[in-house]
């Protein structure tokens, strides 16, 4: 991509391309995002005319109903993801993802649509889920997949599993202080006092 201003023949091509495919009933942030790409990326005889700019609308508006009724995605969402990947692929990384672990398919496809790659980030956050997942059932079951949830997206997962689990472990454990602290002293010989009913 190119870096810098534009210049300005291809400011005014963006904001022609931006306004045929918004009239199509596409969202402004994604026309415009898809007007700078088409002004950017391509070479002027690449760039089209305003036909070719309403048919990419009518395309792009029918690429939001299905994303939105299959996958569920927001608006953002699909302003962030339609120009990295066509409705289709969505579809079928979102059943890829579910047939890996339903339970975390839909986490992992949306952090992995901020990616610049998509395809790529998701498998690679699904690979780090089950890696610390597994790495944690050893240590506490109960509490594995919640952390791997937490730390798939960091740098480095394992290191981050750890201190998110180490720092769990001192709450837990400060907590049956407390509840040890405040917990009523027994009687002598560990006698239990009966309660009374009410006359």
């Amino acid at each position: 991509m190119r870096r810098g201003a534009l210049p300005r023949l291809r400011i005014h091509l963006r904001d022609e391309i931006a306004k045929a495919i918004e009239g199509q009933g596409v969202p402004s942030a994604l026309a415009r995002r898809f007007g700078f790409q088409i002004a950017v990326k391509c070479e002027s005889g690449e760039w089209g005319d305003r036909i070719v700019w309403i048919a990419v609308g009518a395309i792009l508006r029918e690429e939001i109903v299905q994303l939105k009724g299959s996958a569920g995605l927001s608006d953002r969402q699909i302003a962030t993801v339609l120009p990295k990947l066509s409705a289709h692929q969505v579809d079928v990384f979102l059943e890829e993802l579910g047939k890996a672990d339903r339970t975390i398919a839909r986490t992992i496809l949306n952090a992995a649509l901020e990616a610049a790659d998509p395809l790529a980030a998701g498998r690679r956050f699904l690979a780090e889920y089950h890696s610390v997942a597994g790495a944690l059932e050893a240590i506490d079951p109960n509490v594995a997949r919640t952390i791997a949830n937490a730390a798939f997206m960091a740098r480095a997962p394992r290191e981050k599993a750890l201190d998110l689990f180490g720092r769990f472990a001192k709450v837990i454990q400060a907590y049956k202080e407390v509840r040890r602290a405040m917990s009523p002293a027994s009687p002598p010989g560990g006698a239990r006092i009966p309660r009374r009913r009410p006359a």
